[in-house]
């Protein structure tokens, strides 16, 4: 019959310990820490009021405000894409830096992008990166790009509202420049 010590049996070989189980209703999984992220930005934003009030965008104009204050903590010298996400009445209800790339392009994973506005409950999104040269015109991987996007949020009933290429000195909305890219796809219906 092989020793034990402890919970570690000897056999001869190298030392095993056995499995032991413990509660694990208070681990934190990836889904909550990205939750809580959010939340944490939300609150910073926000700090010293009780409740979050949300800002309701009609406009692109008023996305560009939100993005002043969310690209001003970031570095200028790279490209960033961020999600924000929005409840059914488009108020904005958190957003997330989905990615970080280089000086004139940044790599986005759509299933990414999507799989945060669902974690974050969003009923339609808005996405927007920025351009460090400051040219506002939209390249093509840009257009392919949200076009891509909102063909995923058509199958999965996340309404894609605008694509905001953002710079200091202004904003370009390919909801506006660019209107057929957000149209449901007939093929794809």
């Amino acid at each position: 019959m092989p020793a034990r010590r402890g919970n570690v049996q000897v056999m001869g070989g190298p030392a095993r310990r056995t499995p032991v189980l413990r509660d694990l209703t208070n681990v934190e999984t990836i889904y909550r820490r990205q939750l809580k992220t959010v939340r944490i930005k939300l609150q910073r934003d926000y700090a010293g009021t009780k409740e979050i009030e949300l800002v309701t965008v009609s406009s692109p104009a008023e996305v560009n405000e939100i993005a002043k204050a969310i690209f001003s903590g970031l570095d200028d010298d790279q490209e960033h894409f961020v999600l924000l996400v929005c409840n059914a009445a488009n108020e904005i209800t958190g957003f997330k830096v989905i990615a970080s790339g280089a000086q004139d392009h940044v790599s986005v994973d759509v299933k990414l992008v999507f799989r945060n506005a669902l974690l974050l409950g969003a009923s339609r999104v808005i996405v927007l990166h920025n351009h460090p040269s400051g040219m506002l015109v939209p390249s093509p991987p840009d257009l392919k790009l949200t076009r891509k996007l909102a063909d995923a949020g058509h199958v999965l009933d996340i309404e894609l509202l605008d694509h905001i290429i953002w710079s200091p000195q202004g904003y370009s909305s390919l909801s506006q420049k660019h209107p057929r890219l957000f149209e449901r796809s007939p093929l794809r219906d």
